[in-house]
C-alpha cells in the first residue's frame, strides 16, 4: 500500500523503490515513520506543536515509503522543517488516495449520456413549425429536470 501511495517512486529524490533482478523483484524502500515511533527528549520538544496525521504512530497514515538514502537523512538529525515537508507530502497522497477510492461514485459518463438521450428525444418542437432566434431564458427552453432521472 505504502508503494503504491507513492507510485513506486521516492517522494523527495524520485528514485525507483522497487528494482527487477532476472524474474524477481526487489525492494530497495523503507517505511519511515514521520513522526518518530521512539522520539528523544529533543525531538519532542522540536515537534511538539506541530501537526500529526494520527495519533497512533504505528498508524500507516504516519508511515511513508522513502529509499533508504532519504530516510536516513530524514531521520538523522530529524529537524522541523523536514517534518512539515513530509507529512505535507504524506497528507497530499491521503487525499489523492481517498479521491482516488470514491471515483466510482462518480457516474458522471452515464449521468451525461442519459442527459443527451433525453435531449434527443425532447419532443418540445414541431416539424413545421417556423424556427426563430427570439432570446428565451433558459427555463423556458427546456426543463432540466426533464433531462435528470431521480
Amino acid at each position: 500500500m505504502l508503494l503504491t501511495e507513492v507510485e513506486n517512486m521516492c517522494p523527495l529524490c524520485t528514485t525507483e523503490l522497487v528494482y527487477k533482478k532476472g524474474v524477481k523483484y526487489y525492494q530497495k524502500f523503507e517505511a519511515a515513520h514521520i513522526y518518530p515511533l521512539n522520539p528523544s527528549q529533543a525531538e519532542i520538544e522540536i515537534l511538539k506543536d506541530v501537526p500529526r496525521l494520527s495519533e497512533d504512530v504505528n498508524n500507516l497514515d504516519n508511515f511513508i515509503a522513502l529509499c533508504e538514502s532519504c530516510h536516513h537523512k530524514f531521520d538523522n538529525p530529524r529537524t522541523r522543517e523536514e517534518y512539515i515537508y513530509i507529512n505535507k507530502i504524506k497528507k497530499s497522497l491521503l487525499e489523492r488516495s481517498k479521491l482516488r477510492s470514491n471515483y466510482h461514485y462518480f457516474q458522471l459518463e452515464d449521468e451525461l449520456m442519459k442527459i443527451i438521450r433525453n435531449l434527443i428525444n425532447e419532443t418540445n418542437y414541431d416539424e413545421d413549425s417556423k424556427l426563430d432566434n427570439k432570446a428565451l431564458k433558459i427555463d423556458g427552453k427546456i426543463s432540466v429536470f426533464s433531462l435528470i432521472s431521480f
